[in-house]
């Protein structure tokens, strides 16, 4: 069975769910809002993503002049952020995936690097 969209009970998997996350010394509302806000270096630019809701933070990200090891470091940057995630408390209750479940590819896509296409299998979920 593969999870192909963050709905109903699975809602929580989604980089626009809410929780709190410490990341790189400045409290974030989620992972897209992290994620974004890593998107340049410069503090001052990533100040307004601290409080901006998810969407809004993805909106905001397209408009920013993005830093130069981007296309580099943005998986390490998303991994990151996945493992704080899901290291959160209340969050890991709800990680019950077992091994012979796993996301789709296009799930998994999503999760990682937006749009840009990775080849990710199921020992690729990190669930901590």
């Amino acid at each position: 069975m593969a999870i192909s969209e963050f709905r109903g009970e699975y809602r929580f998997l989604s980089n626009f769910w809410l929780v709190p996350m410490l990341f790189e010394n400045d409290w974030y509302t989620s992972v897209e809002s992290a994620y974004q806000a890593a998107k340049t270096l410069d503090k001052e630019l990533r100040e307004p993503f601290l409080s901006l809701n998810p969407a809004e933070s993805k909106k905001l990200g397209r408009t920013l002049t993005i830093r130069q090891d981007w296309e580099t470091v943005k998986e390490n940057v998303m991994l990151s952020l996945l493992r704080l995630k899901f290291s959160n408390p209340i969050l890991v209750k709800n990680c019950w995936l077992p091994e012979t479940m796993c996301l789709s590819k296009e799930t998994c896509i999503t999760i990682l690097i937006g749009e840009s296409v990775v080849e990710l299998g199921k020992t690729d979920w990190v669930c901590y």
